[in-house]
This record gives structure tokens, C-alpha cells and sequence, in this order.
């Protein structure tokens, strides 16, 4: 929720941040320790005033000691805890050891607020060398500084906010500030690369830039200034106040790569984008004079850029300088800003949230666990189980496995994985699936016999079938193929005949006869003389009533009608027999 209080000066309402006047009705202090460089004047001394109004622990860092000392009870009057660092920005162990204090005091630095700066005002001929380099230090290195003091605490934390306070000189240079707008230009080039680091290694902690517009600062009142009359902000010209809200919705909002804070500054950087020539023209016609009022100044006065002007007691300036009755307190484009950041983090918020509880409603898919861990298969119940031959072959998927009219087994993935995963494990019982030159055969449906010695890679060859048939018995396949429950051939039997076709199926040239039969099936047929005569007897004894053929009958029979001379006689009323014989005594195609 917006949280606001009532402004001391204007009386106006400013953003406190989020959850702040609450806690501040029941008595409770935010535990937030806020180090603020610069605070002894302008948008620094405001900044560290609105921290305290939260009920923050507010580090105080600059030069003038008189300054700090006002500061710190402008901070202790509005609620918030304050600590005093005399420091100058421009020396990096004086800023280590300001850090340090402030974590013996209050504890992990959580927001850093980058403020300190200085400038000149002269043409860029006019500024000395040494001038120059003091204006880095200050207003760009005591940046830099500042950032490393603050990573160097935050990262290993894996927390914490910095909000450099920039300004829209750092995309539109203006005439007689080139070193103030350079050091400006540098603080936004190096912010970028430092958030883009963060980003990489995937940090939590922020970074970002508030870009303000010319503010009533006591700046222009003690910088360094050849111009014969006394420097001003070009206008239009907001209160320090205004500033330090922005600073305070920024450490709020550090996600965003930065804010802006008036219209004049949205409207410098789009016109730089877009129209930088243009602006280079008229900054040359009016840049000198909107920098300077009417007011002469008389050589000597006293400026900041080597000693603090308020240093001696009785010298503090306060946050604002000499334009109060030019200087806007309020800004509609921050506010807009505000209002528009607030309801799209609201929207966020409550998308995150109806993702998250999509994510947490939706089930888990149960491939995910069968592809990334296999389950046992001998920790599922006993019907769910499926069969595996002594290999590990799925019983639906072995060759010499019997026929059964039970139906498919219901698969189960997790135990077909378990199984490939064994068989691939034994080199002996391994199986590969990468021959694909031979198409995948039902083993439900009957296949047709090849002779041997038939080539393999003929058209009419199967070579599947051919190697299944010399495994399974013919009346195995002749009841499978039927839906029945085939018989178990004994494993002593010897099928030496299997695969042979009669000698009436083989292919010969036109005109000729039957191919006369082999030596091997003369052996047959001594071999098959008893299960011929056996399965004869009970054929002619059913004649009379007309008893149903039997395919396992008919395969007998083909055995029995292939003698050698061919004028065997046959049984005494094997009647089905002698009907399907031909003149040659051979059986006739139609059995």
C-alpha cells in the first residue's frame, strides 16, 4: 500500500514508502540502515530527513562538520536514528572506514544512496587542470568508491539496494559545466556495466539511477564560479524535497534501470534522443544566460571544491538554497510515475500469485518419473507385473514364448525400461532394434514355409518366418493363428521336416511334374510313419459322424501323402485323405 506523510515546509503529501506509516503508528522502528553521502545539504540533507521520517538508521557522510551535526538532528526529530561520519568521498579508505562504522553501529548496510558532488562554473578554457581532476574525484570517483564500499558488504549477503543520484546533464551536456557533466556522463556508463555484472551472476542485489531535474540546492550558492554573476539551475527548478522522494521511491523500486524525476528531465532526455543537434544550437544561444541571474558577484567568494563552506558552527545551509520562490514543491510527472509503478507491481503481484497457485493445483506428468528413476517391478502388486522371459525380454515380445488368448498384458513402462536396461546389460541376451530392413510381423498371424536353400533376400522369402518356423512346431502355428490354445510340442521331439514344403508348392518350370522328393523326406517320412498311423485311426473311426476337421489333422495327412515311389496304399478308411489325393498320389493343393 502508498504510504504518505505531510511535507514540514510546503505542507504538501510525500511518499514515505511501503509500510512505513504504519509501523510508525504502533510505536515500531524499520530496521533499514540507510548510509547517504552528501547529507549535509540539498538533496542529500533532504533524502536523510525523509529516511528518518521512515525510522531508519541513516549514515551521515560528508565534509562539513557543522552540516553533519544539523543533519543528524534533522533525522533524530523525525523519527529515524542518525550517525554522523566526517568523510571525504574522494579518498576510499575514508569511505571503507565510514562503511565499517556503520555496520558496528546499526548492522548490514541495506540502502546506499550516492549524492556527494561538486562542480565548476567557467567555460571548459578557463578550468584548471587540478580543478578538473578535483570535480572527477568528487562528484565520479567518490561514485565509484561509494559502490565498491557498499558491494563489497552487500554481495556476499546476496542483498542490499544502491541508488546513484545522477542527473539529466548525464545525457545533455549544458555550456559551463563540462566537468560536472562529464563526471555525470561517467557515473550512468559505469552503473550500466556494474548492473549488467550483477545480472550475469544472477545477484539480488540492486542498482539503479535517478535522474533529476535543476533542484534549490545551497550548490550554487558556494561553488567555484568565474561568471560574472551569480550561478542559478537552469529553470524550471524543484525543491530538494522533490528530489529526495524520487530517491526514496527508487530504493523502493530498484528493479528499474532508472528514474526520472520532472517533466523537464523527461523531456531532455526524449528531445537528446531524438533532436541532439537541434539542442547543441540552442544551448549555444541560451546556455549562458539561464545559468546566471541578474545579480553581480564580487571576486573572492567563498567556494566548496577544497574545504567544506560549512564546516565552521553556524555555517549550515540546509537542504535548500536562495530560489524558494522559483522552486516547485511537487511534481505531477513523479506522481504519475508513482501511481502508474505502484499499480503495475500490484498486477505483478497478482499474476505471480495465480501462477503460482496454477503450478501448485497442476499434477505432477508420470513420465517424469518413469524416464528420470525406473520403478522396481517387483515392488508393483502381482496383477500389474508384466512377464519377462529368462532374459528379461518382455514375455509379449519373445519369439518362443507360447500362445495365449488371454490378450495383451497391459503395458507397463516402467517395467518394459527395467527390462531393456537387463538385457542390454548381457551381451548374450542383448537386443538391438537397429536392423530395420525387415518389416515387424504379427506373431498372432500364420507365415508361410521356405524351403531350404531358398535365398533369403528373394522376394518371396521372409527371413523372420523362416527363423521362426525352425522354433515353432507347425500345429503350435496352425493353433495360434486359430485363436487356440496351441500344444507344447515335447522338448526331445525331433521336427526335422520343419520348414519343408511339399513338393507341389515348389515353383517349377511349366510343363513339368511334381519335383521329385529328397533323400531328407524320404527320412521324414520314417520318421512321421507313427503319428501318421495314429492320427489316422481316429480320423477313419469318426467317419461315420462326420467327425470336424482338424488343422493339426491336415498336417499329419500332407506328411503321410509323400511317399517315395508314390504308390504307398493308404489306410482303410482314411477317407478325408484319399478325397484330396491326386492321380500322382500326391495331396492336392487345396489341403
Amino acid at each position: 500500500m502508498r504510504e504518505v506523510g505531510e511535507d514540514d515546509v510546503t505542507g504538501r503529501s510525500v511518499y514515505l514508502g511501503k509500510g512505513l506509516t504504519e509501523a510508525k503508528r504502533e510505536g515500531r522502528h524499520v530496521t533499514e540502515t540507510v548510509v547517504i553521502t552528501g547529507a549535509s545539504a540539498g538533496i542529500g540533507r533532504a533524502t536523510a530527513e525523509l529516511f528518518g521520517r521512515r525510522g531508519a538508521n541513516v549514515v551521515l557522510i560528508a565534509r562539513g562538520e557543522d552540516g553533519l551535526a544539523a543533519a543528524a538532528d534533522a533525522v533524530q526529530a523525525a523519527g529515524g536514528t542518525a550517525l554522523a561520519v566526517p568523510t571525504d568521498v574522494a579518498d576510499f579508505d575514508a569511505v571503507e572506514r565510514a562503511a565499517e562504522q556503520a555496520e558496528d553501529r546499526f548492522g548490514p548496510i541495506d540502502v546506499w544512496v550516492n549524492v556527494a558532488f561538486t562542480s565548476v562554473f567557467a567555460p571548459f578554457w578557463e578550468i584548471k587542470p587540478d580543478e578538473f581532476r578535483r570535480v572527477t574525484e568528487v562528484s565520479y570517483l567518490g561514485f565509484v568508491h561509494g559502490t565498491m564500499a557498499a558491494l563489497a558488504r552487500m554481495r556476499p549477503r546476496d542483498r542490499g539496494t544502491i541508488v546513484q543520484v545522477g542527473s539529466a546533464l548525464g545525457y545533455r551536456a549544458i555550456p559551463l559545466q563540462s566537468a560536472y557533466c562529464g563526471a555525470k556522463h561517467a557515473v550512468n556508463g559505469f552503473t550500466e556495466s556494474v548492473r549488467c555484472e550483477l545480472l550475469h551472476e544472477g545477484s539480488k542485489v540492486r542498482i539503479t539511477v535517478v535522474q533529476m531535474p535543476a533542484v534549490n540546492t545551497p550548490q550554487f550558492s558556494w561553488v567555484l564560479s568565474r561568471l560574472p554573476r551569480h550561478p542559478q539551475p537552469v529553470p524550471p527548478i524543484y525543491q530538494p524535497e522533490v528530489a529526495a522522494q524520487g530517491v526514496v521511491f527508487a530504493a523502493d523500486h530498484p528493479d528499474r534501470k532508472e528514474h526520472w524525476v520532472g517533466a523537464s528531465t523527461a523531456g531532455t532526455i526524449m528531445a537528446q534522443k531524438f533532436a541532439a543537434p537541434v539542442l547543441d544550437r540552442y544551448l549555444a544561444r541560451t546556455g549562458f544566460d539561464s545559468q546566471q541571474t541578474g545579480e553581480r558577484v564580487g571576486p573572492g567568494r567563498p567556494n566548496n571544491l577544497w574545504q567544506p563552506v560549512d564546516q565552521p558552527p553556524g555555517s549550515d545551509e540546509g537542504a535548500h538554497g536562495v530560489f524558494d520562490n522559483r522552486a516547485h514543491a511537487r511534481s505531477v510527472q513523479q506522481t504519475v510515475t508513482e501511481r502508474v509503478e505502484e499499480a503495475g507491481a500490484t498486477v505483478r503481484r497478482a499474476v505471480g500469485s495465480l501462477l503460482d497457485a496454477a503450478r501448485a493445483r497442476a499434477p505432477q506428468h508420470p513420465w517424469s518419473a518413469a524416464t528420470s528413476q525406473p520403478t522396481d517391478s517387483g515392488a508393483l502388486p502381482a496383477d500389474q507385473q508384466t512377464p519377462t522371459s529368462d532374459a528379461g525380454i518382455p514375455a509379449s515380445e519373445d519369439a518362443d514364448a507360447p500362445a495365449s488368448d488371454a490378450g495383451a498384458p497391459p503395458v507397463d513402462h516402467e517395467a518394459n525400461l527395467a527390462g531393456h536396461e537387463a538385457s542390454l546389460a548381457d551381451p548374450d541376451t542383448a537386443v538391438t532394434d537397429h536392423d530395420t530392413s525387415v518389416p515387424d510381423i504379427d506373431a498372432s498371424l500364420p507365415e508361410p514355409n521356405v524351403a531350404p536353400g531358398v535365398d533369403e533376400q528373394a522376394p518371396s522369402a521372409n527371413r523372420h518366418s523362416f527363423l521362426d518356423d525352425m522354433e515353432t512346431p507347425l500345429a503350435d502355428q496352425d493353433g495360434r493363428s486359430a485363436g487356440q490354445d496351441a500344444p507344447v510340442a515335447d522338448e526331445d521331439s525331433s521336427w526335422t521336416d520343419q520348414g519343408v514344403v511339399p513338393p507341389t508348392q515348389v515353383d517349377v518350370p511349366p510343363g513339368q511334374g511334381a519335383a521329385p522328393p529328397t533323400a531328407r523326406d524320404d527320412a521324414s517320412d520314417d520318421q512321421n510313419d507313427g503319428p501318421s498311423a495314429e492320427h489316422a485311426a481316429p480320423a477313419a473311426e469318426g467317419s461315420e459322424g462326420a467327425a470336424p476337421l482338424r488343422l493339426e489333422d491336415l498336417a499329419h495327412e500332407r506328411t503321410d501323402a509323400s511317399p517315395a515311389d508314390g504308390n504307398e496304399p493308404q489306410a482303410e478308411g482314411d477317407g478325408p485323405q484319399a478325397e484330396h489325393a491326386d492321380p500322382a498320389g500326391q495331396p492336392s493343393n487345396q489341403s
